[in-house]
């Protein structure tokens, strides 16, 4: 069952960092896929969702482990000068945030 999905931006995310993303949070949930685009676009500061599925509390691994996959999500995006996202959000199944990262 996956447990993440990343949610697109199709102004910001293309399939190759889709991939990246995807692959940087792997290590945070046994399984992470892509998602369309659900939230409205932002023009300045753009936030990255991500979408936890599970009616469980967040692991403490995943909490712990966010920070490090911001920082990486961020380093692709500046690698290829694009603008990364000013913060990731975490939303439950109802879209309530559940953990917000200043990236």
């Amino acid at each position: 069952m996956t447990e993440l999905l990343v949610e697109a931006n199709q102004t910001r995310i293309d399939g190759e960092d889709m991939t990246a993303i995807i692959g940087l949070l792997g290590h945070l949930a046994r399984t992470v896929e892509p998602s369309q685009q659900r939230s409205a676009e932002q023009e300045h500061d753009w936030t990255l969702y991500i979408h936890w599925l599970s009616d469980d509390p967040l692991p403490q691994a995943l909490l712990a482990g966010l920070p490090s996959a911001a920082e990486s999500v961020r380093e692709h995006f500046s690698a290829l000068e694009k603008e990364p996202p000013a913060r990731i959000c975490v939303l439950d199944r109802d879209e309530m945030p559940l953990a917000s990262l200043v990236i």
